[in-house]
Formats: C-alpha cells, structure tokens, sequence
C-alpha cells in the first residue's frame, strides 16, 4: 500500500521536574506496566510502587503492593486505578495475585483501596506464571536487591528470572460493571457486578475451537453491544484474543453465563492489538494488520488488512484519535514509532525522527503520544528516555495535505475538527479545481456537488460550457435542482432550469427529460415548459404542465404549437370555474375563431351554469362582458351566445340581483341589440360542420321583430338612452317611437312624423298626447303653416288644429291670427270659422264680466252705505236674546251686527256668536293670502297651465292682494 508521508507530529524530550530524590526519577525506574488517563502517565514497578505523574511532570508515589505490579487500567471517566500485583510477604512464599481498586482524587501519599479481591483460592488455584518482562535486557538474568519490608534485615538478592505472574491481560468497563484478567492458561476471569460495592465471579473457559500451543490470553478488550441497556441492564461484547486465535463472548445483566458468538478473528501476540472507537478490532501479525468489525459490521467478522510497516516486524500496536501507532523492530538495536492515518493512507511521522533503541510503552494522553524507551544496558543499570509526539494545529496539516494535493484527505480532517461550512466548501473547490486540471471532470463535479449551496453555481458552470462538457454540467445542475436553501427555497433558478433542460435537448436524451417531469425537483415550471417548446418536446412540455397545474401554459402549447384546438376546449372542460374563466379569457378568442361552435357553447356554459371539473354546478356565472372580445369578427356567435345568456338572465329572480348582476344584464341586452339591429352581420370566415343556415342566417327582419320584442318586453334590463341612439343610428322606426313613447318624449314623436311627412299620423299624435303636452297643437299649427309655404293643401288639417286649439284655449286668438299670417297661402275660410267662436265667446264672455260688475257695484254700495248709517245714526238692536230668544235683561252685551246677547249666554265677550265663524273664516282666508305674498310658485304654476288666460290670472292674484306690501321708495333724482 503506497503511503504519503507527511509530518503531523513534531517529536520532543520531555522533562522531568527535579525529583524528590532519585528513587522518584522517572529515568531509572524499571517499569513492568503501565497506563494513562485522567490527566496522568501511571507506571508500576516489580517493587510494587505506583507511581503517576501530571502534565508537569511532577510525580506522586505510593507502595500498592508487597511484590511486583503487574497490570494497570485507568478508568477513563473517572479517577480510579485498578491494579493486580503480588501481595505476598516473600517470594519463597506462594503468589497472592490481587485485584485492588484506587481512588486518586483524594491527594494521599499512601492511600488505601478502595476494593481488593483475590483471584485465586484453593479452588480455583494459580496457573504457573509467565517471565515478566523487566527494562534490562532479559537474556541477562541479573540479580535484583529486593529490600527487606522492614528495612533493618539487609536486602535480598532475586534473579531477574524469579518474577512471574499468571496474569496476561485486564479489561475493565467504563461503568465498573465487568472486569476480566486473562491468565497464562487460556481462561479468563469474569467479575460482574459494581467494583466498588461488590463483586461476584465467573469463571470462564477456553472454547475447543480455540485451543492454542501457548494457552496465553493476549488482549481483552470490553465493547458495548448493539442491545446496550438502560439503567442497571446492560449488553457487552467481550473480545478475547489468544496467541494463534480469538473468540468473542457475550456478557449481558439477565444472564449468569457468557454466550460465545461466531468470529473470525486470529490471534495476536501481547501488545499487537487494539480497538478503534467504532469498535474495529486491529490485530499486527508479523508486518500486517488484520481488522474484524466496526461500523456496519459483526463483531468479529473480517473486513481486511493492511501492511503499513512495509515487511518491518510490528511490536506493539495502539490508537490515538483516528491514527493507528505501530511500533515496528527494525534491527537488533532500534524500534521505529509511526503513525498511520490508514483510511487516508498518509504516514504522519517522518521516519528518521522516530527511531528509539528499546521502545518499552506507548502511552496517549493531553492529545499527545508519549514514548518510553531504553538504552542498552549491559550493567544492570537503566537509562531512558521520555518523548512525546505533538500533533501540529489543523492549518498546519491542512497546509500540508495541500501542498501534497491530498484534498480528500483535508475535507475529512476539516470535518473531524468540526470547520465551518465555508471553510470545508473551500476545501472542495480546491479539490475541484485541481481535479478539473487534471482533466478529471468527473471528479471535479463531484466536488463541484459538494459546494451547492455556498458557491456561486455559475463559477461551476462557466467551467463545463463546452459542448464536450455537457454531460458533466447535467450531473451537477440535477443535483442543484435537487437541493434547497435553509428557507426550503429552491436553490436553482430560473436560468439553472433553463440550462439544465437545455442540456437534455442537446442531448437528446428523452429519458432523462421523462425523469425530469416524473421526480419532485425544486425548479420553475414555467421557464421547463418554455424551454421544452423551443425544443420542439411539446408533449413533455404538456405534461410538465399538467403535473404542476400550470393551465395556461398547457393551453398555449396546445393552440400555439399544435394547433390542437378541440384538445385545448377539452382539457377547459376539466377545470373548476375559476381556473376555466381565466383560460377563457386568455384563450377564448382564438378558439372562437377556429372553433366557433363548440368554443361558443363553453362560453354559454361559463356565464350560465359551470358543470364541468371538480366543481358542482354554481349558482355563480362569469360575467359575459369579458368574453365579447372573444367573437371579433364572429357577430352571429356573439348573437347565439348572448341569447343563451339572456334567457337564462331573464328566469333569475330580480330580488336575487346584485348591483353586479344588473350591470351584467343592461350590457347583455344593450349589446344584443345593437346585434338585432346591424343590417349586414358579418359572415365568420370558419365554417363548422354543425353550422347550419338556420343559425347563421341574416335574416334582418327577423332580428328587427326580435329587437322590438326586446325592447317591449324587457323595459327595465337595458339603458334606453343607449337603445335609444343605436335605434336612432339603425333608422329602426318602430323602436324609435316605442322609446320616445316609453321616455315621454311626445314632441319627439311629433317632429319624428314631421320629419317624414306623416300628416295623418302628426294629428294621431296630437290626439294621442296633446293632453299631456298641448303646446303640441301649436307646434302643429306651425308645421301646416309651414306646409302652406310650399304649396301644399292643408286647409282641412288646419282647421281641425284650429278647433282644437279654441276648445283647449291654448293661445290667444291674436297670437293665432298672426301665426296663420305668416302664410300668404292662408284663405280667409280657413280661419273664418275660428275667428267667428273667437268673437262670439269674447262678447259673451264680455257681457258676462259687465253684469258681474254690475252686480258688485251694486253690493259695494250697500256696504258703504251701512258703514256711513253705523258710524252716524242710532243704531237699533233686538229685544230678545240671539241666543236664547228670551227678552234682555241686563248685563246685556251688543254688536254690531245687530245682534244682542244676555252676557251668561254669550261665550265669548268679544266675539258675536252667530257672525264669528264666517267672520274666522274671512280672516283666516286673508291670513293665508297675506303668507302667499312671499310664495309666487303658485302663482307661476297656474299661470302656466295650458289653456289659462294669464290676463285673469294676474288680475285674480291683485284681488287677493298678493302684490301689496310696502316697497322701497324709488331713489331720489
């Protein structure tokens, strides 16, 4: 496997602080196990001494055990430690392997257990122990000093050889639920329970399948299970391997006794395996690893390998992060550290900075890797050394993978360090860019993709304009009609969906446009249907606008482009009424023009009853005033069509009308009679099969009696000033009367049979109307003398206008005279007869007045004469009571009238009882009179009356007094 290498770690000593003393220094300590977590590097030697340094390197001891440390786990969540050692007094003296749990937040120097449980007893006794691997050079087998536990007995001497222990391996979960210790002969030790308030033990053995030479456990390693409980439930996997195999077992809450699962891991030796966070199991065999599990796997189920050391031995194997560290034998004298990013295949070490003579331990800790290692020591004497490997900052390795070109590489490991959006997104442009130089397109527009959203799609585009490049550009414009903002808006415009669609056409790739119509894309369908036309894909294009409803454009293709007419009234059949009155108005004209039937008979439909679509018939209909533009050039449709509608019009109650539905009405009836009323209706230039001549006839009188019914019968349905002027512009005569009879306009009709000569019918009219109007018989009498003018004979009509207006008295015989002598042609018997009842009415009218006069005279007379004999002579009254009739007798009260009252009788003093009431309404009467003066409308209203003599009207108004009051006086000269 071709690696890069690539410097992600910077290598440096670290430095201890000055220790307490020397037995403190981490230099010349001879570890035998070690662990990390918690904020500490943790070591255990074979004088069993912890000891655990910080960040600082500062260092806290204490003695854990009589013996030797042998095994350490740190749990990560929590500070505590749990160890296994050898607390026997003496090494003559039997093993006593012991499991203590330590707490390391409480800042003892010697603190105690918190747990302690041994692993052996007389029923279960200790396998033989494995040669603990010591610093010093094992093929030395030098004596160790073991001093006394007193301190006063001198110390011991013990060969390098005399430590042992049965334990291999120890694993202990998170929640301190499950520990396990792998021994020298194949079991494995089980303690479920908390470790801290109490223990049980299980004991298991090794399986026949995985029976091994050595019998060794090399790894435990606990993994929670896909059915992890909740609570005090709990599901774990545990993976055991051995020297030449390895098993995985089951451990739940609900169940005493472990269940083996099938697996195909292989063995590995001590410090050679090791699990990922995703639960992939990595085991180094010889120079290759081997990996079971992970995500989306099995436990235990192979999934590859891989040889990173490049044919180099692999000692010791781990994880930090997503890197794998390999500690790998490169001669008898120097091991070689690397860090694997093996997903990547980037080798993030250089080699010749991490050689190390004798690696003893890898730990991880503060996002560092430290490495202990030891010279060669030939004196029994130790001398190492602490390293750590510092991951460089992200920009820095992002500088790197991009100077290398490693572009995948650097969009992981911005993603794993949480970078922003715009910051990844940059990171694929890069990518795309360089794969586009490359002449990858198809890896660049997979990079492209990456970007959608926040670069601009136009930087992409720009790019794969060639016309070799458009298969290219379909894939990321589908994709960018694929994808949508944070606001669910689409992110593709109407100018991606033009090129998109542009780029199938070019194509020709019916397919793809199929899918296009078929999947649910965020684009504009208007600007799709619009391209698919000028592409000539005019079904697509229909179908496109069906699927989004787009009505309108549907029927656009279908009138503009296919010609389609009868499809397109079809398909308006099939809408609700709003939907269908738009189309009609929009596409309404044109298809009167080809399809003038069936076009016109929708048309009916929609301003009468919609029965179409998804609608129940409705009481509601479009208004037909804005479908007349439809049948320009086709006047005998517009007539059918507004027939139809008229009739239904006329059966709606009129207290169901709204203003709307009147002024629909008054244009209705307006229209269709201009239609009855045009001469010469224009022929339509298309011809239907189911036009008839029946329909289409132009049989104007017909429509001339069907006008006239119309204005007949339908007074208050249409304007009759507007009938009025079309009848008037159409010369129809006998709407022209009924409408100057139906407005009053009687002189109209007079002037209208003068215009034509109609004297017969002038003196009809004045028949007819001269009630109303008499002024109409002068009018008349004007016309004859007119007539007289031009030789016509009109002596008998005369006469006869003559006798009316004597009998009705309408103008002064003067007046009549002086009229009729306008005409030289006037004979003296045409108006002898006239002038003779003129004369003989004046005289009798004449000797009428004179005794009226007489007779007023005379009673002017008396009064006066009553007045003087009043004011001047006795007067005489009646004895007796006017009343009562009985004789007065005193308090009598006299008027006078000559009436005398007894006062007990009369009821008013003032008044005289018998004369009061004629005498009330005298005055009331002179009352009203004298309020009269300010009000001459009735004066001017009789005085207008035909017939009135307006002489005798002035006069009667100046015996009323009604011209009295006081005036001004004229201004002085």
């Amino acid at each position: 496997m071709a690696l890069t290498n690539l410097q992600f770690f910077d290598v440096e000593t670290v430095k201890e602080e000055t220790p307490r003393g020397p037995q403190f220094a981490l230099h010349n300590m001879e570890c035998l196990c070690w662990t990390s977590g918690g904020g500490r590097l943790v070591f255990g030697d074979h004088l069993g001494n912890i000891r655990m340094y910080d960040r600082s390197m500062k260092c806290q001891q204490f003695n854990a055990y009589k013996g030797p440390v042998t095994h350490l786990h740190q749990i990560k969540s929590v500070k505590y430690l749990v160890s296994i050692g050898d607390d026997r007094e003496s090494l003559h003296e039997q093993q006593q392997i012991k499991v203590k749990i330590w707490t390391l937040d409480r800042g003892y120097d010697q603190p105690a257990p918190l747990q302690i449980m041994s692993l052996f007893n007389q029923s279960y006794p200790s396998p033989e122990g494995r040669r603990l691997l010591l610093n010093l050079n094992p093929d030395l087998d030098l004596d160790y000093e073991i001093p006394s536990v007193d301190g006063e007995q001198p110390p011991t001497k013990v060969k390098q050889s005399s430590f042992t222990s049965p334990v291999t391996c120890l694993d202990v979960t998170e929640d301190l639920r499950l520990l396990a210790v792998g021994l020298t002969n194949g079991d494995v030790i089980l303690a479920k329970g908390h470790l801290i308030t109490g223990l049980r033990q299980t004991q298991l053995r090794r399986v026949a399948e995985c029976t091994s030479r050595t019998r060794d456990v090399t790894y435990l390693q606990f993994r929670p299970s896909n059915s992890t409980g909740t609570g005090r439930d709990y599901s774990y996997n545990l993976n055991v391997v051995y020297n030449d195999a390895g098993t995985i077992w089951n451990v739940t809450s609900s169940s005493s006794t472990p269940v083996a699962l099938e697996t195909q891991v292989t063995g590995g030796l001590p410090g050679n395996c090791c699990m990922s966070v995703d639960g992939t199991l990595a085991i180094a065999q010889n120079d290759t690893l081997h990996f079971y599990g992970g995500a989306d796997m099995q436990p235990g189920e192979q999934r590859g390998s891989q040889r990173p050391a490049g044919g180099s031995m692999i000692k010791k194997l781990g994880i930090f992060r997503n890197y794998y560290y390999v500690v790998a034998r490169i001669d008898n004298f120097k091991d070689q550290l690397s860090v694997y990013d093996l997903q990547n295949r980037i080798r993030a070490t250089v080699s010749n900075q991490c050689y190390f003579p004798n690696i003893i331990c890898v730990l991880v800790e503060w996002s560092n890797i430290f490495v202990l290692h030891q010279e060669d020591s030939t004196d029994g004497t130790v001398r190492q050394r602490l390293f750590q490997l510092e991951e460089k900052d992200t920009q820095t390795k992002l500088d790197l993978l991009f100077n290398t070109k490693k572009y995948n590489v650097a969009i992981e490991l911005a993603k794993a360090q949480q970078f922003d959006v715009t910051a990844v997104t940059e990171i694929h442009r890069k990518f795309g860019d360089y794969l586009y130089q490359k002449s990858d397109y198809a890896g660049a527009v997979r990079q492209y993709i990456a970007t959608i959203g926040h670069l601009e799609p136009s930087y992409v585009i720009r790019r794969f304009l060639d016309a070799q490049q458009i298969p290219h550009l379909t894939i990321y414009l589908e994709e960018l009609h694929g994808r949508r903002d944070n606001a669910d808006r689409p992110l593709a415009n109407e100018d991606h969906t033009t090129l998109l669609l542009n780029c199938y056409t070019k194509q020709k790739d019916e397919q793809k446009l199929n899918d296009f119509i078929g999947e649910d894309r965020a684009y504009n369908p208007e600007t799709a249907i619009k391209v698919l036309r000028q592409a000539g894909y005019y079904n697509h294009a229909l179908n496109l606008a069906r699927k989004f409803n787009e009505h309108s454009l549907y029927l656009s293709v279908q009138v503009e482009d296919l010609k389609c007419y009868e499809e397109a009234l079809s398909y308006i059949q099939t809408l609700d009424f709003d939907d269908a009155e738009k189309q009609l108005q929009e596409y309404g004209k044109i298809l009167v023009s080809k399809k003038p039937t069936k076009a016109t008979e929708l048309l009916r439909e929609i301003c009468t009853r919609w029965k179409h679509g998804a609608d129940q018939p409705r009481v509601a209909s479009a208004n037909p005033d804005q479908f007349l533009s439809c049948f320009v050039d086709m006047p005998h449709y517009l007539m059918m069509f507004l027939e139809v509608v008229k009739n239904d019009l006329d059966k709606r109650p009129p207290s169901e009308e709204s203003v709307k539905e009147k002024e629909k009405k008054t244009m209705v009836y307006n229209t269709l009679l201009e239609l009855y009323l045009t001469a010469n209706l224009k022929q339509p230039s298309v011809m239907e099969d189911d036009d008839s001549d029946s329909e289409l006839n132009n049989d104007y009188e017909g429509r001339k009696e069907k006008a006239l019914a119309l204005l007949r019968s339908n007074k208050e349905k249409y304007d009759r000033e507007h009938a009025l002027i079309l009848v008037q512009t159409h010369n129809f005569r006998e709407g022209i009367l009924y409408l100057y009879e139906s407005l009053g306009l009687y002189q109209d009709i007079l002037q209208y049979y003068m215009d034509i000569g109609d004297k017969d019918e002038v003196i009809n009219t004045c028949k007819r109307f001269g009630k109303q109007d008499p002024n109409m018989w002068v009018q008349v009498l004007l016309y004859f003398v007119s007539l007289q003018k031009k030789d016509d004979d009109v002596t008998l009509e005369m006469q006869d206008v003559l006798k009316k207006i004597d009998e009705e008295n309408l103008l002064p015989p003067l007046v009549v005279v002086e009229i009729l002598g306008r005409s030289t042609e006037t004979h003296l018997d045409t108006i002898k007869d006239y002038v003779v009842k003129r004369l003989e009415k004046d005289m009798l009218a004449i000797s009428k007045d004179q005794q009226e006069i007489r007779q007023l005279q005379a009673l002017t007379h008396q009064y006066r004469k009553q007045i003087v004999s009043q004011q001047s002579e006795a007067q005489i009254f009646l004895l007796n009571c006017a009343i009562c009739d009985r004789p007065l007798e005193l308090p009598t009260v006299h008027f006078m009238c000559n009436h005398s009252y007894h006062q007990s009788c009369l009821s008013e003093s003032d008044k005289c009882s018998v004369c009061s009431a004629g005498f009330s309404q005298t005055l009331d009467h002179a009352k009203q009179l004298e309020e009269a003066v300010e009000d001459h409308q009735p004066f001017f209203r009789q005085l207008s009356q035909p017939g009135q003599d307006g002489f005798s009207v002035v006069s009667e108004y100046f015996g009323r007094s009604i011209f009295n009051g006081e005036y001004p006086a004229p201004p002085s000269m």
